[in-house]
């Protein structure tokens, strides 16, 4: 239940912009979510070579696109709290970001 908490506490905190879009943008986005992003690709690559069903590695490849949308919207809110023409760099920065780990 514990686990359930920090989740849902973890969530909520980028979503009504509780925690700095710095760390939002930097560390949750560019670090950690691109690593794993990349890991699931590999992953999903790995098992269509390895003969699995198409399904099973997209399926894999494409399990993260929730919480990258996530994030993705948790920084565009998080701009609205930035200068205008900053705003507008972090936005297109987290929407190319956003492509880029669809195709990834």
């Amino acid at each position: 239940m514990r686990a359930v908490s920090a989740a849902k506490s973890f969530l909520l905190s980028r979503w009504y912009r509780e925690v700095p879009l710095r760390t939002v943008f930097w560390r949750d986005m560019i670090g950690v979510a691109t690593a794993l992003n990349i890991l699931t690709g590999l992953a999903g690559i790995v098992l269509l070579v390895s003969g699995f069903p198409v399904v099973i590695a997209l399926s894999v490849h494409f399990g993260l696109l929730p919480w990258n949308i996530f994030l993705f919207l948790a920084v565009w809110r998080g701009a609205d709290r930035i200068a205008p023409s900053d705003a507008l760099v972090v936005r297109t920065l987290a929407a190319v970001w956003l492509v880029a780990m669809v195709v990834i």
